[in-house]
């Protein structure tokens, strides 16, 4: 919601904004990226459609930085070109759309993580022998950039694990698994 602040303080235009550009966003970049890849509006149109309103990200408009994921397909396009074409406005192209979305929130930052992670080992396995030295440094600085937004936005978390103690060892377990079972006290048995 940051961009429009300067329009306006009222949290349900900021909140309504915010989802219109989340939507505009992901439909616009899955747009661009099927149409790299194949050339036809009518498919990358379908496809921009179905990942701007997927019922999964409908379903939870109270969370918008949980279902913001409207910079992968501009990541995934851009990492794309950057393989084929090895040019520095890909890499930037890149850098910024990986920075936006670890900006965008833990939640979808670690999504792109997961989904660019294995969908670029593929892909960089697979163009293997197109990767020359500017590629690999363009991708590497590019990765780099993102990665200190990554940092920025996951230290609070760290700071939360240290006040809370979040991740340490529990010394008392919550519930024995015999209790689970039948006739235990909390067995499925107990509750029907």
């Amino acid at each position: 919601a940051a961009p429009f602040r300067g329009l306006t303080v009222d949290p349900v235009v900021l909140h309504n904004a915010t989802l219109f550009v989340c939507f505009l966003l992901s439909g616009l970049g899955m747009f661009a990226w099927v149409y790299f890849w194949t050339g036809c509006a009518p498919a990358a149109t379908v496809a921009g459609m179905a990942l701007a309103v997927h019922p999964a990200r409908l379903a939870d408009l109270a969370h918008p930085a949980v279902v913001a994921v409207h910079w992968i397909p501009f990541i995934l396009l851009f990492f794309d070109r950057l393989i084929e074409n090895g040019r520095i406005t890909d890499a930037v192209g890149l850098a910024l759309a990986a920075s936006l979305q670890a900006l965008t929130g833990a939640y979808p930052m670690l999504t792109a993580a997961l989904l660019v992670g294995v969908y670029g080992s593929v892909r960089l396995i697979q163009q293997r022998r197109r990767l020359d030295r500017k590629r690999v440094m363009f991708l590497t600085a590019a990765t780099l950039c993102a990665s200190v937004f990554a940092v920025a936005v996951l230290m609070p978390y760290s700071r939360m694990q240290e006040v809370w103690a979040l991740f340490r060892p529990r010394t008392k377990i919550y519930a024995d698994y015999r209790e689970l079972l039948y006739g235990g006290r909390n067995s499925l048995g107990v509750f029907m």
